[in-house]
């Protein structure tokens, strides 16, 4: 995975989905369960290039509770196999649109 570190503005509404365990969910034993939830969306570049991004967990939380679409935020992540970024770090920025 490639770190990247990007600013752009949200495109579509976030999709919040929780991580169920094939095999059954153990809520006494959470701890080994490396991932609960997951949050996706588009996010669009400077150069007009629109990309997915997504979070885990309070990563997820944050997107889910703070990003709006036409929203800015810079973004720390690792750009995987499928050229989505996971965000690691971020930053909302509070301005109206680029």
């Amino acid at each position: 995975m490639n770190i990247v570190i990007v600013y752009g503005t949200i495109v579509t509404n976030v999709d919040f989905r929780f991580i169920y365990d094939r095999y059954g969910y153990d809520k006494d034993n959470i701890e080994k369960y490396s991932h609960v939830s997951i949050a996706s969306c588009k996010f669009k570049l400077l150069n007009e290039s629109i990309i997915t991004i997504y979070g885990y967990d309070d990563v997820a939380d944050f997107m889910l509770r703070n990003l709006n679409i036409n929203g800015g935020i810079y973004i720390e992540g690792n750009l995987d196999n499928e050229g989505k970024i996971e965000i690691k770090e971020y930053e909302k920025i509070y301005h109206k649109q680029l």
